[in-house]
């Protein structure tokens, strides 16, 4: 007996269009409120406006990559459960970070960790 073809749906292409066709009308709509002030900052940062909610959303999505999703599970089944420490160590770098780094970078108006300054020492 030969093994089904696992395929798509019509309710499947149906959903994956709407959700590339939706991510595309936000972007474009975005894009056209703000024509006016198009710079990296407003670009990369949102002009430093934004709420809680997007910003939490941005870090989880960053956070939630396809190579964490694909990753971990590989690596646990490499290297065992023991892979599962580094939910407990998150749970004390993750508050260090968000309080101790990000308002610095904040202040200093760097838009990644990787940009460089010239430091103001005074």
């Amino acid at each position: 007996m030969a093994s089904p073809r696992n395929t798509f749906h019509w309710a499947d292409y149906l959903i994956f269009i709407l959700t590339l066709v939706i991510s595309a009308l936000v972007g474009i709509f975005f894009a056209w409120k703000d024509k006016r002030d198009q710079s990296t900052a407003n670009f990369l940062l949102g002009g430093r406006q934004m709420s809680i909610l997007p910003v939490t959303l941005s870090l989880m999505a960053t956070f939630l990559s396809a190579v964490l999703v694909l990753g971990v599970p590989t690596e646990i089944f490499y290297n065992g459960t023991m892979y599962w420490l580094i939910c407990f160590s998150n749970l004390l770098t993750f508050p260090i970070a968000a309080h101790g780094f990000l308002p610095v970078f904040h202040k200093l108006e760097l838009t990644s960790a990787y940009e460089l300054k010239r430091p103001v020492f005074q």
